[in-house]
């Protein structure tokens, strides 16, 4: 997704965050969450600041949005997370997250 293509409340992360918040949902998650062992990429952040939005490699959705929690999490519920099997599923669900 390009930057041109987000919705305004959605900024492209820079590779310096992109790579934080790849670290920190890997450091959040625990060995029963949904994306432990998905290769993922962060292509954007938004909403509440605490919202990353992350392109899927080898699983049935292409991208997820994350609500990282900045602990490590033991329950598989956190952090909480949003699959769309495509571009245009993120953009007319996106903000139903926010609601």
């Amino acid at each position: 997704m390009k930057p041109s293509e987000l919705p305004e409340e959605w900024t492209q992360a820079t590779p310096t965050e992109a790579r934080s918040a790849e670290a920190e949902l890997r450091r959040e998650i625990c060995a029963d969450h949904v994306l432990h062992r998905v290769s993922v990429h962060c292509l954007a952040k938004g909403g509440d600041g605490d919202a990353y939005l992350f392109a899927l490699m080898d699983h049935e959705s292409a991208l997820a949005v994350v609500h990282l929690t900045w602990s490590v999490e033991p329950n598989v519920e956190f952090p909480g997370t949003t699959f769309f099997a495509d571009n245009a599923e993120f953009f007319d669900r996106w903000r139903s997250l926010f609601e």
